[in-house]
Parts: structure tokens; sequence; C-alpha cells
């Protein structure tokens, strides 16, 4: 049986992880729709799973990088979880779009101002990756897509929902300057960086460990003493 690192509590890691962060999200979801049942409810829900859904998705975003750039527990950590965090992201983020719809039901005149058909059509072609990439993150489905489909997918996938992330906090960082959402655009520009930074520092250690070894038989060797 696997063991956790020291300290690290078991409702941290793996499914474990999965269900606490969604038992989390819904649990906070169900306060505010107790104590708000009109629409400011609604959208406070839809507020707070925006929120967690960018946590989580920069946290799987990043895991690997962090963990190439800055290796220790943390890092490992969040490496090993990465799969996890992603689904937790998708778990959140079902939340968010089911808040979505029932703004849309019960008060459709108030979501045409805030939205438009091009931002739900972006948005609706971000949730379709994040549902294909969570389908494939078993090792079965993954094995019937193929390593190279795979990659691909999740790769177009992850940078197409960061793009979308930036879009949507970054309009409402315009038009709010001192709120949550300067915050929320610089995680995702620090995400972005961190795994930029980490793919080049990969690329130029596999360029150093592929260079020769050793001198070529025809090279002179450098004196280590003077002739005299």
């Amino acid at each position: 049986m696997r063991q956790e690192p020291a300290g690290m509590a078991t409702w941290l890691n793996a499914w474990q992880l999965v269900w606490t962060s969604t038992l989390t999200v819904a649990g906070i979801a169900a306060i505010i729709l107790i104590r708000q049942t009109d629409l400011v409810g609604v959208r406070s829900v839809i507020a707070m799973s925006a929120r967690t859904s960018l946590v989580l998705f920069c946290l799987a975003f990043s895991g690997s990088s962090v963990h190439r750039l800055w290796p220790g527990r943390w890092s490992r950590w969040q490496l090993r979880n990465r799969r996890y965090l992603g689904l937790s992201f998708a778990a959140s983020h079902t939340i968010h779009i089911a808040a979505l719809i029932v703004f849309g039901v019960v008060a459709p005149a108030v979501y045409a101002t805030v939205g438009t058909w091009t931002n739900g059509m972006l948005a609706g072609l971000a949730y379709v990756f994040l549902l294909a990439m969570a389908a494939t993150s078993f090792d079965r489905t993954a094995a019937w897509l193929g390593a190279a489909r795979w990659r691909a997918l999740h790769l177009v996938g992850s940078y197409y929902i960061w793009l979308i992330f930036l879009i949507a906090f970054g309009k409402r960082m315009m038009r709010h300057p001192v709120s949550f959402y300067p915050v929320a655009v610089a995680i995702l520009v620090l995400s972005l960086a961190i795994r930029l930074v980490a793919g080049r520092y990969a690329r130029r250690r596999t360029r150093a460990q592929s260079l020769p070894q050793t001198l070529p038989s025809d090279a002179v060797e450098p004196r280590l003493s003077r002739e005299t």
C-alpha cells in the first residue's frame, strides 16, 4: 500500500482530493443558496465557482512545471495529483455551468445583458475541451485515444481553457480594477510564465545531455604542465 508523505492528509490526495474539493464547492454553493434564494444567490454561486475553478485549473496547468523548476514536497504533491486536480477542476466548473444554466432559465432577460452569443460559444467550446480532457484522464480511455492524440488534446485544450479564463477575468478586471479580478489575471499570467520557463529549461537540459561527453579521437588534450 502506497504511503503518503509525512504530514500530508490522505484527503488531499488522489480520489479523496477530488471528492473533498467537489463536496466543498457544492457545500459552499448550497450554503449560498440557502441564505440567498433569489437571483443574487445564483450569481454568487457563479462567481464563487469561477474562482475555485481558476485555482484548481492553475494548479493542474502548472503541476509538472513547478516540480521541474522547484522540486520539493509541495511540487511533488502537485505533480502526483495533477490528474486529480484536473478532475477537481472539471467538477467545480460543472457546478459553475449548472449555475449559469439556472441563471439563464430563471432570468433570461438579465442573462442576455451580461453575455453574448459569441462569448457563449467560446465558453461552450472550452467546456467541450474540459469534458474531453476529463474523460481521457483515465488509463483505459487514454490508451484508447493514443499517446499522440492524448497529448494534442490536453495541450490544445489546456491552453484554450487558459485563454478563456484570461479573457473572462481580464474583461471584468477592466470594469472592476479594485477586486479579485486583477489577482485572477496575475495567477493566470504567473502559471503560464512558469510553464513557459520550465519548458525552456527542459529543452536546454535535453540539448546539454545530447552533447558528446568525450573528446573526438583527433582532439588534442590540454597539457597540465608547461613544457621545458
